[in-house]
């Protein structure tokens, strides 16, 4: 059957493309047709375009679904549009977060569309508007398409964990970093997870290895909720405690591994982590550096400064921060205090 389309000369297209989008007449469901010096616009109704005549081709099947959003929203974006949309993006349970340049922000609405009608499995599409900040380590989001809400269950190693992407931190691309970590765990280890969030370290480890107890310690109310809740959710025992590491390290006695996962700040606490430790003990320290050497080098300084004498047992690059800065996570092992 025939199907209709706007018939425009290549050097004006661009601007029948965008005529044809604001109209609302552009059928995103066919592709566009390349005639000699001719482009065919697949259009949803008879739409009249400067230059533009209204002709009817046979409308060429669609292949397959598109394997990314660049390849869904070829023909919706320019190619300048294109070159500028981020290779990839978060996914959070059913919530996709899009982190957008400044150039692309007014199509966020039609690129927020265009991934949900791509990728079934999401349900929401929200737009990263400010940079992780504050004390509770919050991220600025808007939703821009699908499911009004920030709410969602993001699954991981058989994990379930109930989180508001507007309220909570969490990375779904430190997963295989938590159970690299997970895995060092010993049976009849005690173990403290600083900085906690809404507990995917502290529900992992005692899910799937056999601690003696995992204490976890979150500032966020929000979090420190959801990460009792993550822990009831998974059967998983976690002493889960609300308040400031500062406050609570102290009073928990000893622990034979911590687990320091705020990159930005954790040299900070070190100073509260190390006293806390057994001897032999085990701390796994999250930082943003040049390269894992480099954190290893920093770490090694900071412990000396303090009075502890430490081993290196591994530095390993675990994500992006910056073109310049990596997350790298330090594991190392406190041998004892300089005499």
């Amino acid at each position: 059957m025939d199907s209709l389309y706007v018939k425009v000369k290549r050097k004006v297209a661009e601007e029948a493309r965008i005529g044809l989008l604001k109209k609302g007449a552009f059928d995103n469901g066919r592709r566009v047709i390349a005639e000699g010096d001719n482009i065919l616009f697949p259009i949803t109704k008879r739409t009249p375009v400067r230059g533009g005549v209204i002709v009817k081709r046979k409308a060429p099947a669609l292949a397959s679904r598109p394997r990314s959003l660049a390849e869904a929203l070829s023909g919706v974006l320019s190619e300048g549009e294109l070159a500028l949309l981020p290779s990839g993006f978060d996914v959070v349970g059913d919530i996709a977060i899009l982190e957008l340049p400044a150039g692309l922000l007014k199509k966020k609405k039609v690129i927020g569309n265009t991934l949900l009608k791509t990728f079934s499995n999401l349900k929401v599409a929200a737009l990263k508007t400010a940079p992780v900040s504050t004390e509770y380590r919050v991220r600025g989001v808007e939703v821009v398409a699908g499911e009004k809400r920030t709410f969602t269950i993001h699954t991981e190693y058989g994990c379930r964990y109930r989180l508001d992407v507007s309220k909570d931190y969490f990375s779904p691309r430190l997963g295989t970093e938590r159970m690299r970590v997970a895995s060092q765990v010993k049976a009849g280890e005690r173990v403290l997870v600083m900085f906690a969030g809404v507990g995917p370290y502290a529900v992992l480890i005692a899910k799937q290895r056999s601690p003696k107890e995992v204490v976890a310690i979150e500032l966020n109310p929000d979090a420190a909720r959801f990460m009792a809740e993550n822990a009831s959710l998974n059967k998983a025992r976690i002493l889960s405690i609300q308040g400031d590491v500062r406050d609570a390290t102290p009073l928990l006695g000893k622990f034979d591994r911590i687990v320091m996962p705020l990159p930005k700040d954790a040299c900070d606490f070190l100073d509260v982590a190390l006293p806390a430790l057994s001897r032999n003990g085990i701390v796994h320290f999250y930082d943003f550096a040049g390269s894992p050497d480099e954190s290893a080098r920093k770490v090694a300084s900071l412990c000396k400064k303090l009075g502890y004498r430490i081993k290196v047992l591994d530095a390993v690059a675990c994500g992006s921060y910056s073109p310049q800065l990596g997350r790298v996570c330090v594991d190392l092992k406190i041998l004892g205090k300089n005499k």
